[in-house]
């Protein structure tokens, strides 16, 4: 406390006007019995008005409040009043002196920093309502967004199918730019949305069984395509997976997996993408900043690593990967493009399914994403694994 090493010297009401701070000293029954002229600066009394007065005048109904401070030996924000009936806040420090007869008061008139602290709180809240308001647009606006991108997907796939007849060279390099493109938007849209609803708390995991090699196999399915016309070797590597049935949220998986999958085509120009999938170690698990369940076991947990022989990741812009407000520069980001909310959205969707993502990579060493999640759900005493 700032008044402890002022007590000692305490010994008449001349002493107090020593002290740097305003002071008030109080007797037993609450009594004003010291007061100096810094005191006078703050409530507007003089001495001659206020000695012999009850400390009530000052601070109100938060009389108490003194008597806790010294019992808790910490300063407390209590309200007082000025001589002409205004509020003042002030920080005060108390203790007993004079063989415990009597409380010194020490305080300070923090009124101006309060006022600012209670600006700052509501600009606050005014920013947290505005962005909750901001991104429940943007996700309902996305929404909006995607039954047309979802008609520009199908006709024009369906003319590359031959729905409409068969298309010469032209037309088909043509259609398959569109249909390449609104898949590019319709993935960009999927990305808002998904950040949108997480910053105001509306995405809630929906944990059920599932295969999830089934899963892994229909996410490379579905960029079939990109894959074969970039010419890469894409494999799926099950060979150490422990477990083909999971319990978590599926939806959030297949977006983790898509963008993973998505990421890796995208900045692989030559070369391969190797997808593998196991149970990891508890040494691994924890390595990665997961806090084990004692009531899980070492199947517990499935560990998915995507590598590819890419341009990788420079040391510049590896802090800004996982940041849905900063974007990877320099050449690298002009050639291929992109918003960079792919990998953010991944990083958030992991954590909601109480996990960790990670990456390792060196420029034009390719690189390796790689991320844990809980996979079954937690047991319960008498409950097998058989049973989940």
């Amino acid at each position: 406390m700032r008044i402890k090493n002022f007590i000692k010297k305490i010994s008449n009401s001349t002493d107090i006007e020593l002290y740097p701070d305003p002071v008030i000293i109080i007797n037993s029954f609450n009594d004003i019995i010291g007061w100096n002229s810094k005191a006078e600066d703050i409530f507007g009394y003089l001495e001659s008005e206020i000695i012999g007065k009850n400390v009530a005048l000052l601070f109100d109904n938060d009389v108490n409040k003194i008597h806790l401070s010294v019992y808790e030996k910490t300063n407390l924000i209590i309200t007082a009043k000025n001589k002409n009936g205004q509020d003042v806040i002030t920080d005060i420090s108390c203790a007993r002196i004079n063989n415990d007869k009597d409380i010194i008061i020490s305080l300070r008139d923090v009124t101006k920093n309060q006022k600012i602290i209670e600006k700052l709180l509501i600009e606050y809240e005014k920013a947290v309502k505005t962005a909750h308001y901001r991104s429940g647009f943007l996700a309902s606006f996305s929404n909006e967004l995607k039954n047309p991108v979802h008609s520009v997907i199908g006709f024009s796939q369906g003319m590359l199918d031959g729905i409409c007849g068969i298309l010469n060279e032209k037309q088909e390099k043509y259609v398959s730019i569109i249909n390449k493109n609104a898949n590019n938007l319709l993935a960009l849209i999927n990305n808002i949305v998904s950040l949108s609803m997480m910053e105001i708390g509306q995405i809630q995991p929906e944990y059920k069984v599932f295969d999830v090699t089934e899963l892994v196999e229909s996410v490379k399915n579905d960029l079939e395509n990109t894959i074969s016309e970039k010419n890469i070797i894409f494999t799926l590597d099950f060979s150490e997976n422990g477990r083909k049935n999971i319990y978590s949220d599926e939806n959030m998986l297949r977006q983790i997996l898509l963008n993973l999958f998505t990421n890796a085509i995208k900045f692989t120009d030559a070369g391969s993408i190797r997808v593998k999938l196991s149970c990891p170690d508890f040494e691994t698990i924890e390595a990665s900043g997961i806090k084990i369940n004692p009531n899980y076991t070492d199947k517990s947990y499935l560990m998915v690593m995507v590598f590819d022989t890419g341009i990788g990741i420079s040391e510049e812009d590896k802090p800004k990967i996982f940041d849905e407000y900063k974007k990877p520069g320099g050449t690298m980001a002009k050639k291929y493009g992109g918003t960079g909310l792919g990998l953010s959205v991944t990083r958030n969707l992991t954590g909601i399914l109480g996990g960790k993502i990670w990456f390792e990579s060196s420029l034009g060493e390719g690189s390796v994403f790689g991320f844990i999640i809980p996979a079954e759900r937690i047991i319960k005493p008498g409950m097998s694994h058989e049973t989940l």
